[in-house]
């Protein structure tokens, strides 16, 4: 993300299927950045919750959705910490939101904060390699854990 392109130097007629020839004999080579953010969030207070939101199609019925177009959006409430590691689904819509279930907005609704992906995508790595094992972070987008004073930086291994 400086603009530096990482390159290597391609002998005479070779292609190198690892990256793209951005100038006669230079390969560009494919990479992907990763970051890691930890949010502390008190959303109206510190009693928070966290939902995952979902699109799903409407009931398949003539008579209450006659042009069959109607979707509904499915909020699930992630319990436990096991269940709270997630991957994003850009084909739902997914997104998750910090909520404090005990206070409303003005419309009756728990007052959130939205958490919305982009475009986003898993390490292409295998899951022996040395990354994944160095940073198991990246084997989701989304992790919810409870606020623990030793788990302050979650981009690096506990000693």
């Amino acid at each position: 993300m400086t603009g530096i392109l990482s390159t290597r130097l391609l002998k005479e007629g070779e292609k190198c299927p690892y990256g793209e020839e951005v100038a006669p004999r230079i390969s560009g080579t494919n990479h992907q950045h990763f970051f890691c953010v930890r949010l502390d969030m008190q959303v109206d207070g510190d009693r928070n919750s966290v939902l995952e939101v979902n699109s799903v199609q409407g009931p398949r019925n003539k008579e209450t959705n006659p042009f069959l177009n109607t979707f509904l959006v499915e909020k699930t409430l992630l319990k436990k910490e096991a269940d709270a590691q997630r991957v994003i689904n850009p084909l739902s819509n997914r997104h998750w939101l910090i909520a404090n279930l005990d206070k409303k907005n003005a419309m009756g609704n728990p007052v959130a904060y939205a958490l919305i992906p982009g475009d986003n995508v898993l390490p292409f790595h295998y899951p022996d390699a040395p990354l994944m094992q160095r940073a198991p972070f990246l084997q989701k987008h989304l992790w919810v854990t409870p606020y623990n004073d030793r788990e302050r930086y979650p981009g690096t291994m506990a000693s």
